[in-house]
Parts: structure tokens; sequence; C-alpha cells
């Protein structure tokens, strides 16, 4: 039996035989989608952070807590991030 490749559509149908993939229902409303794509984005960038910080140099800590801080805000589309 032959391999299928699956393949991304934008809007159609398939043709018989076809794998579609879609990252979220159709019918689902266009704020929920942009909601979980931002989410996604936030989490991923978390995940970077917490693997730079994993064996860093103590002498780069501070500097590292800086980037991290000006990352955050601009994921989240902030201008000032107090602490």
């Amino acid at each position: 039996m032959g391999k299928r490749a699956a393949r991304f559509v934008d809007a159609g149908a398939p043709r018989a035989g076809d794998i579609t993939v879609s990252s979220m229902p159709c019918d689902e409303p266009r704020d929920s989608r942009e909601e979980l794509e931002s989410r996604l984005r936030f989490e991923t960038l978390i995940a970077d952070l917490s693997s730079e910080f994993v064996n860093l140099p103590s002498g780069d800590v501070d500097r590292k807590i800086e980037d991290a801080q000006r990352r955050v805000c601009a994921c989240l589309v902030l201008d000032l991030l107090a602490h």
C-alpha cells in the first residue's frame, strides 16, 4: 500500500483520497482562533525563555532577565513592566 501525504487546504472540498489537515475547525469564531494563536505564541515564548535560563552563567543572569522582560512585554503588547 502506497503512502499518502497530508496537505493543508484553505478552502474547498477535499478530493476523494485526500487527507486534509486543519489547525482549527472552520466554524470556530475568528476571535477564538486569534486568542489561541496568541496563547500559543506566549506559551512558546515562556518555554524558550525557560530553556535559556538553564545552565546560564551567574554573570549573565541580570542581562537575560532584562531581555526576558522586554520579550514578554513585546509579546503581550505592553509598554511597561513594573516590578
